[in-house]
């Protein structure tokens, strides 16, 4: 427990970095954009930044199963290891060449307003989704992989200052071409360009940390890298998914509700987004543990880490959504420059959606970290079907309300209820949510959140009373998961506390 600590804190400090960067550039972009711009080329800009994600995903879930399998085989067999990534590398350029191609039969068979959902020839964007394509052939595609080497090694905590650079430079290159006006085309060059000297960087640094596997691709095959390719196809699909649940409703409003309706959807989930962040910072340097946890059988304490990860983030997200909630029309309103209308239905679901997520984020970590992948597909498919199934039919008659309530119906479901009961079946345990005093706090406590933003919307002139009861009774709930904490595990986070 105690190394697991200290690895974890060695990532929490550039990864707490990389999170305030993160969320400066998420407020800053907003009414930059919006002031230099105007709502209707931001929104262009949010619709084709959102495909040229989706885009990308194509090749993240054989990343992540590369990286896990490396992950296990770096502390027993080296020369396996080398193996696997050399196979590896070799397929990942092929999938970048694949996602190019993709967009290319799209163009040509002239399905690029329905895939994008914006006319590239109306508003001359073509070129730039093919620099981004070619950028991602040439140097992400592979750049994804390769960092994912620095897990097993201990070196988590670099990869969080590789986030921190191409985040700098991303923003500086963003604010710099917003201000000097360029073209949308011409700032996609200029992004992608930034992207690619970037992973040119880490390249570099990579080899120098890890010069025993270089070339990356001098062991394995090709035929080992089909078979891992094979193997990583439910991640694949499970990461694009995850995406199209995200950037594919941006083409899903853009679409159906419109261009401009764009901005007002980005801008009130970057605000729940930023809380979700909060939960990676917490989660992410832990998965490799988690991972050495279950190899090793102990079961134990992968539970004592989850109930950790339950009251480390209803204190830091819960509870701090309590103390904004009066303020958050003022501070929507601000933000925008009053350019964008609020919509407190959409924000509030969204955030006990986030809310939904987080509770259930510990276990879906267990589950993608040990390549569970029979498990995150049934997860990937239920969240899919419910969020677009819900949002086609509601999001026509109610708008952004109605696409808010898919995705907290979607997340109850997918990320509330089905990843504990795997993760509980696994383990050989109980998911009895009555037998687990941790769990049922950390419900009510999602309750309660839900009680208090459905009491703000109804009963609006009543903020500050609803206000005082929710904070008093989400503190309480945050105590009694205190009390609940095995007691090492108290210790080592006070130790972290006072170390900080």
């Amino acid at each position: 427990m105690k190394t697991l600590a200290h690895r974890a804190m060695a990532s929490y400090i550039p990864a707490f970095i990389l999170f305030v960067l993160t969320f400066v550039q998420s407020i800053v972009l907003v009414p930059v954009f919006l002031q230099y711009w105007g709502s209707e080329k931001y929104s262009v800009w949010l619709t084709l930044y959102a495909f040229i994600t989706l885009m990308r995903t194509l090749d993240l879930g054989h990343q992540n199963y590369i990286g896990n399998e490396f992950s296990k085989l770096y502390h027993s067999d080296k020369r396996a290891a080398s193996g696997l990534l050399g196979s590896s590398v070799r397929v990942a350029l092929l999938l970048g060449v694949f996602e190019l191609l993709v967009y290319v039969v799209i163009c040509l068979c002239g399905y690029h307003k329905s895939a994008v959902g914006i006319d590239l020839q109306q508003y001359h964007v073509s070129d730039g989704i093919i620099a981004f394509l070619i950028m991602w052939l040439l140097t992400g595609s592979v750049g994804g992989l390769i960092t994912r080497m620095l897990y097993p090694v201990g070196k988590y905590s670099v990869t969080n200052y590789f986030g921190l650079l191409i985040k700098v430079g991303e923003l500086v290159a963003i604010l710099v071409g917003v201000y000097l006006k360029l073209s949308i085309n011409q700032l996609c060059i200029v992004v992608a360009s930034t992207w690619f000297v970037y992973n040119a960087y880490t390249f570099i640094v990579i080899r120098r940390i890890m010069p025993d596997f270089f070339p990356w691709w001098k062991d394995g095959s090709w035929k080992a890298g089909f078979n891992n390719l094979k193997k990583s196809v439910v991640l694949t699909f499970n990461g694009f998914i995850e995406q199209f649940n995200t950037n594919g409703l941006i083409l899903l409003v853009s679409h159906t509700a419109g261009l401009l309706v764009v901005p007002v959807f980005t801008t009130v989930r970057t605000v729940g987004n930023t809380f979700m962040q909060v939960s990676n910072l917490m989660l992410n340097p832990l998965a490799p543990e988690l991972v050495r946890y279950y190899v090793k059988g102990e079961k134990e304490k992968i539970i004592a880490t989850i109930e950790a990860n339950w009251f480390i983030t209803g204190l830091i997200i819960n509870v701090p959504v309590i103390l904004i909630l009066p303020f958050l029309e003022f501070i929507y309103t601000w933000w925008t420059k009053g350019k964008l209308p609020f919509n407190p239905v959409l924000l509030y679901t969204i955030l006990l959606s986030i809310a939904v997520v987080n509770s259930g984020k510990s276990f879906v970590t267990v589950l993608t970290s040990i390549n569970e992948l029979k498990s995150v597909l049934i997860i990937t498919i239920c969240r899919f079907i419910l969020t677009y199934g819900f949002s086609i039919l509601l999001l026509k008659y109610f708008g952004l309300s109605g696409l808010g309530v898919s995705m907290l119906a979607a997340e109850v479901v997918s990320s509330g209820y089905l990843p504990a009961n795997f993760v509980y079946k696994l383990l050989g345990l109980k998911a009895n949510i009555l037998q687990n005093k941790m769990r049922l706090l950390s419900i009510l406590q999602i309750i309660l959140l839900g009680a208090v933003l459905f009491a703000q919307l109804v009963w609006p002139g009543l903020k500050v009373f609803i206000f005082a009861i929710g904070f008093i009774t989400t503190i309480s709930i945050s105590l009694l998961q205190w009390k609940g904490l095995d007691a090492d595990v108290r210790k080592r986070l006070i130790s972290l506390v006072r170390k900080k």
